[in-house]
């Protein structure tokens, strides 16, 4: 958050108490008298956000036009999911139009809300007929607040994500817009803002994550005259390697080896350092994406390329290259350089989850021919892209057009503006924005309805950021009315848009036909001792499948994670199959035990991957136990019966829970491939179901010894029961000792030691060697033998690096003294 966000907090503040009131008084019309369009507000529902964790990109999405949290209490952009680091502060929805020669412009907007959740509308939020998780929501500009003029805008949002691979990076917004001002409508732009802050949460960029991100564009861009203005025309890449050499012209981190802005050309890690700085040109400016299409037409090298009018071939089938040249047309921003460090931070790539993505917003579908239409592209382009500063925040709605029209003083005459580097901004140290917008759109009929897709995604480098926002185009248009089909039709007059963002209008729609897994099952799970319990519904087992009109269902797979909700573990799987099979994870990846040279090795052993990836081996397919829907995880084996019906271990040395540390488990459900019938493989359902807060973020399940000692059953392991024994206070045990700067059980690297193995009542009392109290922890619990300090002293000061002594003592007058050191 930066200065300006900071001296503006407390009147914020009060805004956004107002709007969370059942009767919101921000939305009522103001005692100036109609200025316009006015609504009743009485019956609106509540503004509130729903948070999309399904896939890989998380963030909440509100009622009334803003795409994620700015108070930093929901996941705002979250990449990777689960792993506390955002990268929007606030994504915002803008409309404007000229009323009476003058323009107006209403907008989802910081501190400055003018968009509200429609009278009688309701927040659809659940699993959709489009995607794995849809929110389906009406807003409107009709309230009369002081200060802003209705224009008579109603808009009907539809937001799509999904959890299948490829397509789990992004969220789409499909968006209706319907004329309801009593009038027709004329210089309307349709435009979407995004204030990035790329890096922003815990674990992420600890430097002013807002300061020291940079901005640019990808894709056509040309002035209202026609001449070329900033031509986003290079051909430093070969991102589906046509001429099959390997060499994508990107280098491990998604950057263009070859742009003289990649900040790494002088200083890679030798691990990351590229053979060559060289271009990799393939003949397409790397601005457009290659939409192939066997029967589409031939493609031929852009102007200026190598390949300038050839026809471009595909060296690994020696087939010419067919389909469609599509400009990106993104606005996007990435992690640079903190101006004020000694050292080149870009992306933080030291840290242990890097903020190495670039987030970028694009304009997939929208309602008119391109702004200047011309042969060597296919699809509607936006009118411009702007950014700009915290300094030179739009504070008018007249700047805001002129922003939108390209036509501000700091536009500088530029419609599509380029990065800050070349446009002379120098060091990123405002904090910037991005605005793509689309029209002009005159002649508006009332009653009239147009209609916009817009997806946002995040991928590693540009490289990933182009790949996963060339999957969202790709998936508009999985179905019948695609690019397949007649190579005659361009995509242009292919496209329709799509049917309507309504529950009922968009289950008929023929675009983002994707497969859908079963449905999430309903999970719960507590902590035991060195263990976890889990227990989970029937539902997906009964869940008709659309596509093919049957249940679709084969079995459960468990997974879990240590520290945080990202980068999850497969440990046991369940079927309804009497056979053996080949079990895979949610990336595809195959975790069947394997034979090398006789030698059984399985998932969990080492050795295991890089036998894989070395090949040599042979798969050993198992019988996987039947479905259940209860689960203890303890680690040890997951057993199965190998192919002659012998038990045969699936998973060996899965590690056992420890006590103290923080994990979380996910049930997914998954169907059976289909690739002789469908083409389709096996896909699970989103790894969403972990336990949450009431606030929507992840919440850790920790295994914690009892209070009470288990019973042995005479084998040397514990039994289910207990013998009613108490703890000792000899027994309590600190963890971890040495305490060596960071506790690894900590998913933030907070400081905090944990006792562990306490009685029901005791005390525990921490002292320096020289008989200074430092703390006191009172202990009443009759389960749970843990308590954990957070190395704070009694006078509210962090301890320091030392010998301390520490002394449980029960009523009863049990006790016991032991020591342990910290070392920071």
């Amino acid at each position: 958050m930066n200065s300006l966000r900071l001296r503006t907090l407390v009147a914020v503040t009060v805004a956004l108490l107002l709007l969370s009131a059942p009767l919101i008084a921000a939305v009522l019309p103001g005692s100036g008298g109609p200025k316009g369009p006015v609504r009743e507000t009485s019956a609106r529902p509540n503004p509130t956000y729903k948070v999309h964790d399904v896939g890989n990109l998380w963030t909440a999405i509100s009622n009334f036009g803003n795409y994620g949290e700015p108070n930093e209490n929901l996941p705002s952009g979250e990449w990777p999911g689960g792993s506390s680091i955002n990268y929007i502060w606030e994504g915002r929805f803008w409309i404007a139009a000229l009323v009476g020669g003058e323009p107006l412009c209403s907008h989802a907007d910081y501190g400055n809300y003018e968009l509200d959740p429609t009278e009688g509308s309701y927040y659809y939020f659940g699993a959709g007929p489009k995607s794995i998780l849809d929110g389906w929501v009406r807003y409107d500009d009709m309230t009369d607040y002081s200060g802003h003029t209705p224009i008579g805008f109603e808009m009907s949002q539809r937001a799509l994500t999904w959890s299948i691979p490829e397509y789990d990076d992004f969220f789409v917004i499909l968006m209706e817009v319907k004329n309801v001002s009593g009038g027709t409508i004329n210089g309307a732009f349709v435009t979407w803002v995004f204030d990035n802050d790329c890096g922003a949460g815990e674990g992420g960029d600890p430097d002013q994550p807002n300061i020291d991100d940079l901005v640019d564009y990808d894709g056509w861009a040309r002035s209202a005259t026609g001449a070329e203005e900033n031509m986003f025309t290079q051909d430093w890449v070969d991102p589906l390697d046509l001429d099959n050499d390997g060499d994508t012209g990107y280098d491990v981190w998604g950057w263009e080896r070859a742009n003289p802005f990649n900040p790494y050309v002088n200083g890679y890690e030798d691990a990351d350092m590229p053979e060559s700085f060289d271009p990799e040109p393939d003949g397409v400016w790397d601005e457009y994406q290659i939409y192939e299409v066997e029967d589409g037409p031939a493609i031929y090298g852009q102007p200026g390329t190598d390949f300038d009018g050839q026809v471009l071939i595909k060296a690994s089938t020696g087939d010419t290259l067919k389909g469609y040249l599509i400009s990106r047309n993104t606005s996007y921003m990435y992690d640079g350089d903190y101006p004020q460090s000694g050292e080149n931070d870009t992306g933080e790539r030291t840290y242990a989850t890097p903020v190495d993505g670039f987030i970028g917003t694009r304009m997939i579908y929208i309602p008119q021919d391109p702004f200047y239409l011309t042969e060597d592209d296919t699809m509607p382009r936006p009118y411009s892209h702007q950014w700009w500063n915290w300094e030179s925040d739009p504070g008018s709605d007249r700047e805001k057009y002129e922003y939108m029209t390209g036509t501000h003083s700091l536009s500088n005459g530029i419609k599509f503006m380029p990065h800050p580097f070349r446009y002379g901004a120098g060091a990123p140290v405002f904090d910037y924005r991005y605005m793509l917008s689309c029209g002009p759109f005159s002649s508006w009929a009332d009653g009239e309805t147009k209609k916009f897709v817009m997806v946002t995604g995040i991928g590693k480098g540009i490289g990933g950021m182009r790949e996963i926002l060339d999957n969202a185009v790709i998936a508009y248009y999985q179905g019948p009315d695609s690019l397949i089909g007649d190579p005659v039709i361009s995509p242009v007059e292919a496209q329709a848009g799509f049917t309507g963002a309504s529950n009922e209008a968009i289950a008929s729609d023929k675009h983002f036909l994707l497969p859908i897994p079963p449905p999430i099952p309903d999970l719960h799970y507590s902590g035991a001792d060195r263990a976890v319990d889990m227990v989970w519904d029937k539902s997906a087992e009964n869940e008709i499948d659309n596509f093919l009109g049957a249940v679709d269902f084969e079995g459960y797979k468990v997974y879990r994670s240590l520290y945080n909700a990202q980068n999850m573990q497969i440990i046991a799987a369940f079927d309804n199959r009497d056979e053996p099979v080949l079990l895979k994870d949610t990336d595809g990846n195959m975790v069947n035990p394997i034979r090398v040279n006789g030698e059984l090795i399985t998932y969990f052993e080492d050795g295991y991957q890089e036998a894989i990836a070395a090949g040599g081996y042979d798969t050993v397919l198992v019988d996987l136990p039947d479905v259940r829907n209860t689960y203890t995880d303890r680690g040890g084996d997951f057993m199965g019966v190998d192919e002659s019906g012998n038990p045969i271990t699936f998973f060996h040395d899965i590690p056992e829970p420890v006590n103290g540390l923080k994990y979380y488990y996910t049930v997914v459900a998954y169907d059976p491939d289909k690739i002789a019938t469908f083409g389709l493989s096996s896909i699970e359902s989103a790894k969403s179901n972990y336990r949450k807060t009431l606030a929507g973020a992840p919440d850790p399940v920790i295994p914690r010894p009892d209070a009470i000692v288990k019973t042995d059953d005479g084998t040397g392991t514990m039994d289910d029961g207990y013998d009613g024994t108490p703890r000792k206070a000899s027994d309590v045990r600190v963890v971890p000792n040495p305490y060596e700067g960071t506790a690894l059980f900590e998913s933030r690297y907070e400081d905090r030691l944990a006792f562990f193995f306490l009685p029901p009542l005791c005390k525990i009392s921490i002292f320096t060697l020289t008989g200074d109290l430092v703390k006191e922890i009172e202990h009443e619990d009759a389960t749970s033998g843990a308590e954990y300090w957070d190395m704070i002293s009694r006078n509210n000061q962090k301890v320091v690096s030392g010998l301390y002594i520490y002394v449980v003592e029960t009523p009863d007058g049990d006790k016991h003294i032991g020591k342990f050191l910290i070392k920071r």
